[in-house]
């Protein structure tokens, strides 16, 4: 017998006599929709009526907002879902259920990012006479990597804005405070020349310090602007405890949380807010980017190839990716096979990552890996300074890329060439001549860049000394601000939006008790003269270590070699119907496919299969 029951009442609906519920489970890897059944109309009796709040009054109402959980149930196996009204008359009420993720979806939806997070407030040193120094010497502890702050953060060097390259000067000299003027130059973590023995810190050591620690007096436009302790000082929340939190408000766990693994571990989630600790206290929501829920979990799902996936019948989620299932290992289906295999040949396609990027040179934009080769044909990639031949290269060291002119000669210190800008993206080599399947997000995920420009010292000659990037952040966004002007307190409250983007910190580098500055790293490597600071993934899919390499290769190798598609109906039991799995790879007839789309109908009597789809995977 089928039933369908509201969870919040435990009460069953009245369903008509003749009820078939028909169901179209989905992969969301590869389709829009997730599970959900096609309309059922329920008749419009007196019980319908009340436990579904009466839907004759409000037919004019948009049905699509009102949502019901429900559990149902059939032949000894249950699911749950959500009931959604979608149209109601005197001849009966028609429904919808949605399950799995699109009820994890449903959920999420449109909700704004910072509003989940906004019951979370560090308040640890509420009790201590200067509450906002103590969070700047124990940011500046973890800054140095003291682990025994149990604290979600990152703390590191960041610029804010710049108005031009003479501002990027030798080692980045920061302007060592926030300029409130319009275009000004903006920086947060600014860490000064003055060395101290930070915090709770014992070793002997004495480290650099954050500029945040006193109180900064500045002249701005003939005015003089105070800055109180603490302010610029900011930390970053770290992905992999957003994440946990994020799915936990909903009442979901989180099972496989990826980002809390390796170096993935030091991936943090920027922000642009520079007076986070001002009110002696520190607002998670504060440090979240502006922007919904979905916004921010399709830059995870654009960028590592992957999927939030919601276990059906539970409260936890998953996280899938292409990879894993283009290489798991597959499972014998041939058995079977019900019904002869409808072939759809479909075009062979190439993979095409997009989103919005930063890339800056000699005047010279380019937005795919082809546009590129017509400024800089026949590519060649070094190591900076090793390769003195006039020619076009891209330098593994700096990543950058460069013409090497004819006056070139043997030192690379003293250099003839042309820089044409570094790609926080970076390309792959698509196959222009292929159709593309998009991967686009409209949102900032890749982290700007700003980094020290080249000198010229001479006709033709470039002097070059070290190359450092930071992690750029355009926009202010000051939330607790009590910004001293003229002997009189002003609030600012600018509330410029935060794009989405991610940085990896690595920590500093403390050589013969002295900070090297520059040891972190945003989307893309950052350097310290010249060196490789390795370990993290990077943006570059033409190398091994790319973001590409390591979530996309396979997709792409598939839809070069073309995803046809097969339909047809299996003899598999009830118990293999309703636990259908849609992430490992299928063997028919010595071929390998991926589940897409499973139908199948529940009647009073039985489970029948109405069609199977199946992408088939040649890599």
């Amino acid at each position: 017998m089928i039933k369908i029951i509201l969870r919040d009442i435990g009460e069953s609906l009245d369903l008509p006599p003749d009820i078939k519920i028909s169901i179209e489970r989905n992969n969301v890897m590869f389709k829009e929709n997730a599970d959900y059944t096609l309309p059922i109309t329920l008749p419009l009796t007196e019980k319908n009526n009340r436990n579904l709040n009466f839907p004759l009054e409000i037919a004019a109402v948009d049905f699509g907002v009102r949502s019901y959980p429900v559990l149902v149930q059939f032949h000894g196996f249950q699911f749950v879902g959500n009931l959604k009204i979608l149209s109601a008359s005197k001849k009966g009420v028609n429904i919808t259920i949605v399950m799995g993720n699109s009820e994890l979806y449903n959920q999420i939806g449109g909700k704004n990012l910072a509003d989940c997070f906004k019951d979370i407030v560090w308040d640890t040193f509420a009790n201590f006479q200067n509450p906002i120094l103590k969070w700047v010497q124990t940011l500046e502890a973890i800054m140095i990597g003291n682990n025994a702050y149990d604290l979600p953060f990152s703390v590191f060097p960041v610029v804010t804005k710049v108005n031009s390259q003479d501002e990027v000067q030798h080692r980045f000299e920061y302007i060592p405070y926030a300029n409130l003027e319009e275009g000004g130059n903006n920086f947060l973590n600014y860490q000064s020349d003055f060395k101290v023995n930070i915090g709770d810190v014992s070793d002997n050591n004495y480290y650099y310090a954050l500029l945040g620690r006193w109180a900064q007096t500045a002249i701005v436009n003939d005015v003089e602007v105070t800055f109180p302790i603490g302010y610029n000082v900011t930390p970053f929340l770290k992905l992999w405890w957003v994440l946990d939190n994020l799915f936990s408000f909903f009442g979901f766990e989180f099972t496989s949380n990826f980002f809390k693994t390796g170096n993935f571990e030091k991936m943090c989630v920027l922000n642009n807010t520079r007076d986070s600790l001002l009110a002696g206290k520190i607002f998670a929501s504060h440090l979240i980017p502006d922007c919904t829920v979905s916004q921010f979990l399709d830059c995870l799902r654009f960028r590592y190839g992957c999927e939030f996936v919601l276990e059906e019948g539970t409260n936890k989620v998953n996280l899938k990716f292409y990879k894993n299932i283009l290489k798991s290992e597959s499972k014998n289906y041939t058995p079977k096979i019900g019904s002869n295999l409808n072939i759809t040949y479909q075009e062979k396609q190439t993979l095409s990552l997009s989103s919005k990027k930063s890339v800056f040179g000699d005047g010279v934009k380019y937005k795919t890996f082809q546009e590129l080769n017509h400024y800089l044909p026949n590519i060649q990639y070094c190591a900076w300074g090793t390769d003195s031949v006039p020619g076009n290269y891209f330098d593994t060291s700096f990543e950058k890329y460069y013409k090497r002119l004819d006056q070139a000669n043997s030192s690379w210190f003293s250099t003839a060439w042309v820089d044409y800008g570094f790609d926080c993206l970076d390309f792959y080599d698509e196959d222009s001549k292929l159709p593309a399947k998009e991967l686009k997000s409209n949102y900032t995920e890749y982290s700007e860049l700003v980094a020290k420009q080249s000198k010229p010292v001479g006709p033709n000659n470039i002097y070059l000394d070290v190359i450092m990037h930071f992690p750029f952040i355009s926009g202010k966004r000051n939330k607790t601000s009590n910004i001293v002007i003229n002997g009189e307190n002003t609030v600012i409250d600018n509330s410029d939006s935060c794009p989405i983007q991610f940085c990896y910190e690595l920590g500093q580098n403390i050589l013969s008790g002295s900070y090297t500055r520059g040891n972190y790293v945003g989307s893309a490597h950052i350097y310290r003269y010249g060196t490789n600071l390795s370990g993290v993934p990077n943006m570059f899919y033409a190398r091994e270590d790319g973001l590409f390499q390591w979530f996309f290769k396979e997709y792409d190798a598939a839809l070069r070699n073309g995803m046809h598609k097969i339909n047809f109906k299996p003899n598999i039991t009830d118990a293999e119907i309703v636990d259908f799995d849609f992430y490992n790879l299928l063997n028919v007839q010595g071929q390998n496919y991926i589940p897409t789309c499973l139908k199948y109908e529940i009647t009073q009597k039985k489970i029948n299969i109405v069609d199977c789809e199946l992408l088939l995977v040649k890599l």
